[in-house]
């Protein structure tokens, strides 16, 4: 059983212009582990993560999360993709109250907010940068006992070191417990996926562990001509490029001739 059990859902938003269907019966299930949430702008990714949450209902379709109904919030963290706190209260006051409230000790989120590089923790919310308030969702939603949880957009504002450094941490969190990331960056979280859904105009087209997938080969083929090719066998390369390929057994009379030749040289 997976953390996260999604059967034949479906939402469809009733707007002014007529209705407009965010998700197409998908399915998928979460475990333990790394699994990336991918698509376009308007793929579904932020619906289906809501449906998750339990901030939207679906249409039809069932949804388990840790074994409930979705709506509470207990073993799962989250990080949206712009987090918001109050402007007005410090890092400090902020770890502290969401230590207490979650029962995790505050020296954690301080200290993963130390290796992300961020120590202003006396700085009020409204005075730091994107980054910095990125750095902050991201201690936070890490250092959790959390069964579930959910990563947004987690190294959107970050520069090619901490997003690097983030990707490692998340890697470690998914080896105890099923980490759920929604981006577009698939050269930086095909290294510590371990399995991926990929959503196009609300439909699954594709969900699954990711080792079959990038396990795959493609031969590119430059010829003297100057032309490139491109094939996943060479065999079929061969077959359908060559006119006739006949195979010759060599006898021990070949192998005897050649030796000769190669001694009279």
């Amino acid at each position: 059983m997976g953390l996260v059990e999604i059967q034949e859902v479906r939402k469809v938003y009733r707007t002014l212009y007529g209705p407009v269907v965010a998700l197409d019966w998908v399915s998928m299930e979460i475990g333990k582990g790394v699994t990336v949430l991918i698509g376009p702008n308007g793929a579904g990714k932020t619906t289906l993560i809501k449906i998750i949450l339990g901030l939207v209902r679906p249409t039809s379709g069932t949804v388990r999360v840790l074994g409930r109904p979705p709506g509470r919030m207990e073993g799962i963290s989250y990080l949206p993709e712009k987090p918001f706190f109050p402007r007005g209260v410090t890092v400090r006051e902020i770890v502290k109250f969401v230590s207490k409230v979650r029962g995790v000790p505050p020296e954690e989120t301080f200290s993963l907010l130390s290796e992300l590089g961020m120590e202003a923790w006396d700085m009020r919310v409204g005075a730091l940068s994107a980054g910095m308030l990125q750095k902050l969702g991201i201690a936070l939603a890490l250092t959790s006992s959390s069964e579930l949880i959910i990563l947004d957009e987690p190294t959107a504002n970050l520069d090619p070191v901490w997003r690097k450094r983030v990707l490692e941490m998340i890697r470690e969190k998914g080896e105890g417990a099923g980490v759920l990331v929604s981006t577009h960056i698939l050269t930086e979280i095909e290294k510590v996926a371990d399995a991926a859904t990929f959503l196009v105009n609300g439909q699954v087209v594709f969900s699954g562990s990711l080792v079959p997938l990038l396990s795959k080969k493609r031969y590119l083929i430059r010829l003297r001509d100057g032309r490139t090719l491109e094939t996943e066998s060479l065999e079929n390369f061969v077959m359908e490029n060559v006119e006739d390929i006949d195979v010759v057994r060599r006898t021990l009379g070949d192998v005897f001739e050649e030796s000769v030749t190669v001694v009279h040289e």
